[in-house]
């Protein structure tokens, strides 16, 4: 995603199913660009997350 000014971000996820019942997820969040634009001051920010996911 692009923001005026240079901002970006982008954001991989994936979901991948064990089961019926259980998934797991990845998800990367890349925050840059110029430090005067919302995502350029998010830059520190960057962050990977996993998870798992239950239903039942």
């Amino acid at each position: 995603m692009f923001e005026e000014n240079g901002g970006k971000w982008n954001r991989l996820d994936a979901e991948f199913s064990i089961n019926d019942n259980t998934q797991v997820t990845v998800e990367y969040n890349k925050y840059w660009g110029d430090e005067n634009t919302q995502f350029g001051q998010l830059k520190n920010a960057s962050n990977i997350q996993v998870g798992v996911k239950y239903s039942f």
